[in-house]
């Protein structure tokens, strides 16, 4: 990425915010799969319907913001870790589908 950027930091920290957020992303989608109903079963229960929003934007939220995912995206030098974020989350999600 030196290329693409040079010595502006600007660029590496949009990169990796916009890495994070594709992590969050994923980890919602993944909470989507898990705690959406199963196949087979009717998704029109009360609490079904109306806890799984809730408990997708609480998974969200709690990824977004916890200390060892938000030290990744601000430090430059831990952008590896995002990036494999995005490959980690990406396998777990198509393993699911």
């Amino acid at each position: 990425m030196n290329r693409i950027w040079g010595l502006n930091p600007l660029g590496y920290h949009l990169t990796s915010i916009l890495l994070h957020a594709v992590n969050t992303f994923l980890v919602v989608l993944i909470a989507g799969r898990l705690l959406g109903p199963r196949p087979g079963e009717k998704g029109n229960a009360f609490p079904a319907r109306y806890l799984s929003p809730a408990a997708l934007i609480t998974a969200g939220l709690l990824f977004g913001i916890h200390p060892l995912r938000v030290d990744s995206v601000a430090w430059n030098s831990a952008c590896k870790d995002v990036l494999n974020g995005v490959f980690s989350l990406g396998c777990v999600l198509w393993y699911l589908r």
